[in-house]
């Protein structure tokens, strides 16, 4: 049976308002991840999650849209204590998040909130429904352990990247994040440690592993794959990199080469990541997306 359209209008209204009563309260805590994604090299991706999610969540209710009102289940009187008790703790912990400072927790009780919104609104079978683009939120967060891990991976980098090319002769010397040569000295920064790769990769494993046909376990093996596969393209850039520095001159190696190879280099990790997904299982996109 159809449902008339002020009917859908006036439920479609009522979403909106949630939403964005959530999104004034929580502005400050936005207002930090869009300085956070401007301006920390690792998470300039961050940006696009929340569209994603939001484009997917859209997908997710097709069916709904054309057969009723959309998010029309009945939550029914528990499930609907357990959203207000979802909102409330999530704008608890956002206000104490306020005063201390931490805004990492306050996006991710952001999460919460929207979950309990939805819960309130649509009942059980929506929320599980957006499970995913709920979850997928998460991505949107900068993690603090990433910059820490940074040096450690920059250490690694040289040392594999320098092990290799002196394994094939070159005269190379390595003394923790520095590349030694005849002709240069080559430091492997946060830039070139693969922090940036491995967030923006597993965010694309995650994404890809959601949408693809598959088992359930070759999915989350590909996801899990997916940081070992950033780690392997970015050592082979920084062992393309020393190599030209040494064979050829340091100059091409970092005034030509290091602009433009991470890009080259992530869509090599894609191509594997794609191609590791097939050999899964993992292939097509699911029909409901």
């Amino acid at each position: 049976m159809a449902v008339p359209r002020t009917r859908r209008g006036a439920h479609w209204a009522v979403w909106l308002g949630a939403i964005m009563m959530v999104v004034l309260t929580y502005y400050r805590t936005l207002y930090w991840l869009w300085l956070t994604w401007l301006g920390n090299p690792y998470y300039g991706h961050g940006m696009l999650v929340p569209l994603i999610a939001a484009a997917i969540a859209w997908r997710l209710e097709a069916p709904a849209r054309e057969s009723a009102d959309g998010f029309a289940e009945d939550a029914g009187t528990p499930l609907r204590f357990a959203a207000i008790g979802a909102v409330g703790g999530a704008l608890l912990i956002h206000l104490w998040m306020l005063r201390t400072g931490s805004y990492l927790v306050s996006a991710l009780s952001l999460i919460l909130a929207l979950a309990g919104v939805i819960l309130a609104l649509g009942g059980g079978g929506t929320l599980r429904r957006h499970a995913f683009p709920l979850l997928f939120l998460v991505m949107m967060v900068p993690l603090p352990w990433l910059e820490t891990l940074s040096p450690v991976l920059a250490r690694w980098t040289a040392q594999w990247a320098g092990g290799a090319l002196a394994a094939l002769g070159a005269n190379v010397t390595v003394s923790g994040a520095r590349v030694t040569l005849p002709t240069a000295d080559l430091v492997v920064g946060a830039p070139c440690s693969g922090v940036n790769s491995l967030a923006a990769l597993s965010t694309l494993a995650v994404l890809y592993g959601y949408i693809v046909r598959g088992t359930v376990a070759a999915r989350v093996v590909l996801v899990m794959l997916s940081l070992p596969m950033a780690l392997l393209a970015n050592w082979v850039r920084v062992a393309i990199l020393i190599a030209l520095a040494h064979w050829v001159s340091a100059e091409v190696a970092l005034d030509y080469f290091h602009d433009w190879s991470g890009a080259l280099l992530f869509l090599v990790a894609m191509g594997l990541l794609f191609g590791v997904g097939k050999v899964l299982g993992c292939d097509g996109i699911r029909s409901d997306i």
